[in-house]
């Protein structure tokens, strides 16, 4: 059966929303265990150094990586091979996964890739493209996409080819790279975009993906954010959603 959006549905697209805030959640909770107890953190970071260094591979990569490092990979790949994939990676999210019992090696680097996760996912909601490919941009000599990168997860620092920029502007003596990288580690620039659009990106992203953005009017889009899944509120909504589309369809085509 033909489905609204592409290859989703506009119950998947409900569902994925829904997961979205739930992965989240995972994440904050996930953070303040940590931070109440650092030495545990300490030795993770010991035994498996930075997750900054994970962005140097793609994105999908980092998620087989994770999967693979805690055993849920046999059921994601039998996920994606049912006759609907979104749907099988949706009952996959739904069901109630085990874990296989690590090593503290490898519990650690369930975490870094974790980590990783989050940074790619974060930037992709901000930036509209993940850390990884920010990375890649900057290995082509893309200054503005190692700002973004430091900005969203200031880990990445510690990926190939923003050491190695980082190195060549400090044998150049190039203070004005310096200063613009030092105000993406405070986080004061680039901006971050308007975290209240967040839930919107997130699913124009989805579209993008399931149907291609050219494909869909900004009148559906905007019944379907605003008025379906109350993504976004506040006034003006068609127009505010009308410029993100035109943004992210103006990525597509870079």
């Amino acid at each position: 059966m033909d489905k609204e959006f592409g290859k989703l549905s506009r119950q998947q697209l409900r569902e994925f929303y829904a997961h979205y805030h739930g992965a989240g959640t995972q994440k904050s909770e996930l953070l303040q265990v940590f931070k109440t107890r650092e030495s545990r953190f300490r030795k993770i970071l010991t035994l498996v150094g930075s997750w900054g260094e994970f962005y140097e591979l793609r994105a999908s990569t980092i998620v087989l990586l994770f999967m693979h490092v805690t055993g849920l990979l046999p059921a994601f790949q039998a996920a994606c091979l049912q006759d609907d994939p979104q749907q099988g990676v949706l009952d996959f999210l739904d069901s109630p996964q085990e874990f296989i019992e690590l090593s503290d090696d490898l519990e650690a680097m369930g975490f870094v890739l974790f980590m990783a996760q989050m940074g790619n996912f974060q930037a992709s909601i901000s930036f509209g493209q993940s850390i990884s490919d920010m990375v890649q941009r900057v290995a082509s000599g893309d200054d503005e996409a190692l700002f973004k990168a430091v900005r969203t997860d200031r880990a990445v620092l510690y990926a190939e080819p923003i050491a190695q920029r980082i190195a060549l502007a400090q044998v150049l003596n190039d203070n004005a790279f310096m200063d613009r990288l030092a105000k993406a580690v405070t986080q004061t620039k680039p901006a971050r975009p308007k975290p209240d659009l967040d839930d919107s990106r997130f699913l124009l992203g989805l579209l993008d993906d399931a149907i291609g953005l050219q494909n869909i009017a900004n009148k559906t889009v905007d019944e379907l954010i605003a008025d379906d899944l109350q993504a976004i509120s506040g006034s003006n909504t068609f127009d505010r959603i009308s410029k993100l589309l035109t943004q992210f369809r103006q990525m597509s085509r870079k």
